[in-house]
């Protein structure tokens, strides 16, 4: 198993639980670089599973991020994407300032239903929507 996050608080977390896996290796890792293409090309095909979990927000360019995703995925590997999305079909963009910095951060996006399900249509197919509350 691999496992990647920019927080090095949850890849300590993640090291600390025990696995059925027989290799474990975690790593911080800025996952905007990874998936925008960066040292994308010696992962080609090598994961049986992909596991996003509240990452596709900070993505304006979602296609460039799934084609990336299709690329280090195995054949008939699975991706499983945990992401907000609205209901109505309207899409949101939106930027933080924190108050003492002068600078913005970079857009998040929330995307409609619709517009999520056809961005990933593109790149995966038997795609299985399912609505939870937090």
């Amino acid at each position: 198993m691999t496992g990647v996050d920019l927080d090095r608080r949850l890849i300590k977390v993640a090291k600390s639980r025990t696995y059925q896996c027989k290799k474990n290796y975690f790593y911080k890792l800025n996952i905007t670089n990874y998936l925008s293409g960066k040292n994308l090309l010696k992962n080609k095909n090598f994961f049986d599973v992909v596991i996003l979990s509240g990452v596709l927000a900070f993505f304006i360019k979602r296609y460039k991020i799934l084609n990336n995703i299709n690329k280090i995925l195995k054949k008939g590997g699975r991706i499983y994407c945990f992401d907000r999305c609205i209901e109505k079909n309207i899409d949101f963009q939106y930027k933080v300032k924190l108050s003492d910095k002068k600078k913005w951060n970079t857009p998040s996006y929330i995307p409609s239903l619709k517009i999520h399900k056809n961005t990933v249509s593109r790149f995966f197919s038997n795609i299985i929507i399912k609505r939870f509350r937090i």
